[in-house]
């Protein structure tokens, strides 16, 4: 009789491992037939057909000195955060005494 139930459950198991591959079988090629239809691969698009290289070059260069004024803004921003955090902390303990 346990060889029976221990059976029955290797079976079950099995099964359920089988109808998960299966599961993420179709949905790995129904996402690629949707890309294929609906979304071209990109390298047959030649969006910077008449860019010349200067232009790319000045575009990075510009995309550079934004991101590093963004990350200058965001430290800026949480020095002040925590200065105004250890002010206000100093101000609690200033009020207790």
């Amino acid at each position: 009789m346990i060889c029976s139930d221990v059976n029955v459950a290797i079976a079950k198991f099995g099964f359920i491992i089988l109808l998960i591959l299966w599961v993420a079988t179709f949905i790995i090629l129904f996402r690629k037939i949707v890309n294929d239809v609906f979304f071209p691969n990109v390298e047959e698009i030649e969006v910077f057909e008449d860019v010349d290289e200067s232009k790319k070059r000045l575009s990075g260069e510009q995309l550079f000195l934004d991101v590093t004024e963004l990350a200058k803004n965001a430290i800026q921003s949480k020095i002040a955060q925590y200065d105004n955090d250890n002010y206000r902390s100093l101000d609690s303990v200033a009020s207790i005494h």
